[in-house]
């Protein structure tokens, strides 16, 4: 496996969640304030 390959990926996917969860986030604590 190669190594950086890997490591492209795994910075993609942790990107694409943040970018998901990114908006809950801000909702619950737009809620909260």
């Amino acid at each position: 496996m190669n190594y950086s390959q890997f490591l492209i990926d795994a910075i993609v996917l942790l990107s694409i969640i943040s970018l998901a969860i990114a908006p809950l986030a801000l909702r619950r604590f737009a809620s909260k304030a």
